[in-house]
């Protein structure tokens, strides 16, 4: 049987932010932001990443993979990152944890400032990003966004067996190949196929990424 997931809103960006709730407590710091993890978690997604605003390679049960976007048993995308006027923006210089969000302090660019927020809304296999530009005067910007599609799920483990228990079951063998495309305005990422593995069930999983703008 073909198991099919397709996941309707992976990311969303937005020029406006996101408004964290009014007068609720936040935790701020600058301090190792590159050496410091974090998550925003709802009930059905998260993002992992440095407080910098970074997505390096992470983790040990699929070894440099557990950071990005998840909504479990499935991995999205390995991170996003925004450019402005042709450069490339970050790390950020502040972080701040609330209720149900992160927020990041970008460096400025030719007078802009950039904030940044993450957020996973409950019951949604989502993650929405905010991004807020603010200048002292009109002007036009050249905004970008770059993500790194990796569907993937979140088994095997790198200490996962096979049944003769003498090699290891890697998600070099168990991880298909990502397809692009550009749909209806946004980036739209596939992995269909079955797993040349015993026992692997087919699949089609779809994460898309779009934006408000």
């Amino acid at each position: 049987m073909l198991r099919r997931t397709v996941l309707p809103i992976a990311l969303a960006l937005s020029l406006v932010g996101i408004a964290p709730a009014l007068a609720a407590p936040t935790l701020s710091t600058s301090d190792r932001l590159d050496e410091r993890r974090y998550v925003a978690t709802g009930s059905r997604a998260y993002v992992v990443g440095t407080e910098a605003g970074r997505f390096p390679a992470m983790g040990f049960h699929t070894r440099g993979e557990m950071g990005g976007v998840w909504t479990p048993p499935i991995k999205l995308v390995d991170g996003i990152w925004f450019g402005l006027d042709g450069e490339w923006v970050g790390p950020a210089t502040r972080f701040t944890s609330g209720y149900g969000h992160v927020q990041m302090d970008l460096p400025s660019r030719g007078g802009l400032r950039v904030t940044r927020t993450d957020f996973a809304p409950d019951g949604r296999r989502a993650v929405l990003v905010g991004l807020r530009i603010e200048s002292e005067a009109a002007r036009t910007v050249d905004l970008r966004m770059q993500t790194h599609s990796e569907l993937m799920s979140i088994y095997p483990w790198g200490e996962t067996k096979r049944e003769n228990n003498t090699q290891p079951l890697t998600q070099n063998e168990f991880n298909l190949a990502d397809s692009a495309a550009f749909e209806a305005g946004a980036l739209v990422f596939r992995e269909q196929g079955t797993p040349v593995v015993p026992n692997a069930e087919a699949h089609d999983w779809a994460a898309v990424v779009g934006s408000t703008l």
